[in-house]
């Protein structure tokens, strides 16, 4: 069995993953939210994660984390909107690039109603696992009747 705590991609929560006893870290599986991309960063919001490989790998190693993008729209709009880079690359894609050159054990992940091109995207990064993350109100409220 594992656990999965959900951490915000901040220095604060990363820091304190860090500090963690190692056995605690083999025994995890942490869910990081994105980094939110502020109003401001828009037009340049890959600047926001040029390091973000780096900055992983110092933290998580070889030890798998899931990353859920989803947070970096929560300032600038619906992630139905794509943002893309000056050089036209999507963020999933950006990041998970960033990813895969720091050789990072990432489990990409989407929600059960993230737009198609987010999906495309991790699709297209050829992840070994997916995580799909749902609110359980979505899934348990209208099986109320049924379940009880």
């Amino acid at each position: 069995m594992s656990y999965f705590p959900v951490l915000r991609h901040s220095n604060a929560e990363i820091g304190a993953y860090s500090n963690l006893k190692e056995e605690t870290k083999k025994a995890i599986i942490p869910i990081i939210e994105s980094r939110r991309i502020a109003t401001s960063n828009r037009s340049k919001w890959w600047e926001t994660f040029k390091t973000i490989g780096t900055y992983f790998k110092k933290t998580f190693e070889d030890r798998e984390f899931i990353y859920d993008f989803r947070q970096a729209f929560d300032f600038i709009g619906s992630p139905n909107n794509q943002l893309l880079s000056d050089k036209g690359v999507d963020l999933v894609s950006y990041c998970s690039q960033k990813f895969k050159e720091q050789g990072l054990n990432y489990i990409p992940a989407f929600h059960f109603d993230s737009a198609d091109w987010y999906v495309e995207a991790i699709a297209k990064s050829n992840p070994d696992k997916i995580a799909v993350r749902c609110q359980r109100r979505l899934i348990f409220d209208p099986l109320s009747p049924v379940l009880n």
